[in-house]
């Protein structure tokens, strides 16, 4: 929750509006309640503090496994996808073939753990495309 104190989300305004004419947008709000039983809430018209929710997304990925108020990207708590792929040129014609894409078995991410996967053979590893 340090992290989300610190990129400001208990520092929101009461309301965030937009003065721009959207016909078909959303709105959020948002409830905190306070061990000692105080309140505070945020209200948001297609407008709001985006930079502060994404940033306390991943906090509360860590804590709770959902963004809860932002987006967390993929990259956060998956690691990155491995595949191979040939590009060459034929009669100044270029062509490039995906050729094979990794598994992803077993491994720690950025806080994250897949352990105990079972190990495909090799042909269930590869993606021709």
């Amino acid at each position: 929750m340090d992290h989300c104190y610190s990129y400001g989300l208990f520092g929101l305004k009461e309301r965030y509006e937009t003065d721009e004419i959207i016909a078909a947008g959303g709105a959020w709000s948002l409830k905190l309640e306070y061990a000692d039983g105080n309140t505070r809430t945020s209200f948001g018209d297609n407008a709001g503090p985006f930079t502060e929710f994404n940033d306390c997304a991943t906090a509360f990925y860590d804590l709770c496994g959902n963004g809860v108020v932002g987006f967390v990207p993929r990259s956060y708590y998956s690691p990155p996808d491995v595949s191979v792929s040939i590009r060459y040129e034929y009669r100044n014609q270029k062509f490039t073939n995906s050729v094979i894409g990794l598994a992803r078995v077993n491994y720690k991410w950025n806080k994250f753990e897949s352990l105990d996967n079972v190990i495909p053979n090799s042909w269930s590893t590869m993606n021709i495309k």
